[in-house]
């Protein structure tokens, strides 16, 4: 992301005095019992502000965020203002209305995480009073002109010309459900092992590509971050396959990063790489009991110890 002047001037008051307090997905219909540390300043009264940077960091889609987030709103709701939120997805904040459409507003969205918006919105933290400035999207790409849009894709591909990681990272999350689709069509038939002993089965995960059920929209923003974390440790395991059977490696611990980031997924010391750990536990003995979990569990502890310089207790500190 573009780093974000802290400036009053771009559509959003600092000093509005009906800020509100940001929630979870679970206070939304209270949204303003108090629990938040954050208030937000904007001209839109008494209008939500969720985080939804939890179903991102659990790989949520764009299109299913907006969905949960539209179902929250009340069916018997007769003003606009109760028909409407702010949903953070990446540090860009979206106004999500009932009727709003997703490919419209993800278009949108795609633009301010790439650095391209018009207005911002700032939230005071409560604790600090400090004050922080984002991008708000409160409308689709419809009125801005063709040489604008233009203009910004040319900026973007020289950005990533240039090898800038801003530019890399976003794209990455913009472009999570199109890889996604991509690369489980490349590995559908891959078979993976689970279970042990007599307990042992062979699948495809996928079934008959032929013969795919609908999807069916997750009723709660719980039921999608438990699904896209076993969603994503299956693409994972599938992806690792695929190179072993095709004797690219011949331990998982040859293929499990390479595999990460065909993912659009990179372990680093900057942060704690809590997705990856997530999904790893997905696979291991307590959930699907992939039939290399062990390898992966080893690898994946050992690479963190890499990564983040953690030396083995001496022998008599065990």
């Amino acid at each position: 992301m573009t780093k974000i002047p802290k400036s009053p001037e771009q559509g959003v008051s600092q000093k509005s005095p009906d800020g509100q307090k940001v929630t979870g997905w679970d206070s939304l219909a209270d949204y303003d019992n108090g629990d938040s540390d954050y208030t937000h300043h904007s001209p839109f009264g008494e209008v939500p502000a969720i985080n939804g940077n939890d179903l991102l960091d659990s790989g949520v889609f764009f299109g299913d965020a907006i969905a949960l987030t539209q179902n929250t709103f009340q069916p018997s709701s007769e003003t606009t203002k109760e028909k409407q939120a702010l949903l953070n997805l990446g540090g860009v904040y979206v106004l999500v209305g009932k009727d709003s459409d997703p490919k419209k507003l993800e278009a949108a969205w795609a633009r301010a995480m790439r650095g391209h918006y018009d207005q911002q919105i700032t939230f005071t933290e409560d604790i600090t009073d400090t004050v922080e400035s984002y991008p708000l999207v409160t409308t689709t790409l419809d009125n801005i002109p063709k040489e604008i849009l233009e203009a910004e894709a040319a900026e973007d591909e020289a950005k990533r010309r240039a090898g800038d990681e801003e530019i890399q990272q976003a794209d990455a999350i913009i472009n999570r459900e199109k890889d996604y689709r991509r690369l489980k069509d490349k590995v559908w038939d891959v078979k993976l092992t689970f279970g042990e002993g007599d307990e042992k089965y062979t699948t495809n995960v996928y079934g008959d590509k032929q013969k795919q059920p609908e999807e069916i929209p997750f009723d709660s923003a719980s039921e999608a971050k438990i699904s896209m974390q076993r969603t994503y440790a299956i693409l994972w395991a599938k992806l690792m396959q695929k190179h072993l059977d095709e004797g690219e490696g011949e331990k998982v611990a040859d293929v499990a990063e390479e595999s990460l980031n065909e993912m659009g997924i990179a372990l680093s010391e900057k942060h704690e790489n809590l997705f990856v750990t997530d999904i790893c536990y997905e696979l291991g003995r307590a959930v699907y009991n992939w039939e290399h979990c062990a390898e992966l569990k080893d690898w994946y502890n050992e690479r963190l110890r890499e990564l983040f310089d953690i030396k083995p207790l001496p022998k008599e500190a065990r």
